[in-house]
């Protein structure tokens, strides 16, 4: 399997989502936004992941690049390559197929609990627990693309990850995440760090207790994925 990521800041790796292909054997290839953004063709890749970033799934004006990375998106769509988005690589996702990306009512950062919610025609997350608790990074959420299925949800944002025609994932959260991970996206974010609802202090985000079980269920994930 050819797996291409696409990385849009150096503090956003693919982590874990990393260590799973290189497990399995996979060609690894990059578009480093931030080095260049020089998109793959279809042709080129299997599988296409998109990680988070700071920047919005609308910011155009801001970052031209989007529209490259847009078009690469709907290539891999249409082609029937297999499509992976985390955080805004799911915001980019949901706008390729059509939904709108907007400010959700309430940031969402640290270690919070989603809900799986259940088909039953659905092998993804059938031997999941009916929750868990990954890690949260973002102010963006989206409307459920039409032709998707909503399999994840938290109290803060009802659309945490969608499934598209079994062969794209979107999901809000960061199951890739690893200690280093969240340290780096802490020291560039920190800013974002206020007291409000759903955003937890530094400090109750560095603890360790739920790595563990995200990497189980992220690698659980990716292999029904694959089925």
């Amino acid at each position: 399997m050819r797996t291409h990521f696409i990385q849009h800041v150096h503090f956003e790796h693919p982590g874990l989502l990393l260590e799973w292909a290189t497990g399995n054997d996979d060609t690894i290839t990059f578009t480093k936004v931030f080095e260049n953004d020089e998109y793959p063709l279809p042709a080129d890749y299997d599988r296409l992941i998109i990680m988070g970033g700071p920047m919005g799934a609308n910011d155009e004006s801001i970052h031209p690049w989007l529209r490259n990375e847009k078009d690469c998106i709907s290539a891999a769509l249409s082609t029937g390559k297999q499509v992976i988005g985390i955080c805004l690589g799911a915001q980019l996702l949901a706008s390729v197929l059509g939904a709108d990306v907007y400010p959700n009512n309430k940031k969402e950062i640290g270690w919070w609990p989603v809900k799986v919610i259940r088909n039953p025609d659905d092998l993804l997350t059938a031997d999941w627990p009916d929750s868990w608790t990954p890690f949260h990074w973002h102010g963006d959420t989206f409307d459920l693309p039409q032709g998707a299925e909503l399999i994840f949800t938290t109290e803060a944002c009802r659309n945490q990850g969608f499934q598209y025609r079994k062969q794209a994932i979107g999901l809000q959260f960061h199951m890739e995440a690893t200690p280093e991970l969240v340290n780096s996206m802490i020291e560039n974010g920190s800013n974002e760090l206020v007291n409000d609802e759903f955003v937890q202090s530094k400090e109750i985000i560095q603890q360790e207790e739920h790595f563990e079980e995200n990497k189980a269920l992220l690698y659980s994930l990716l292999n029904n994925f694959q089925l």
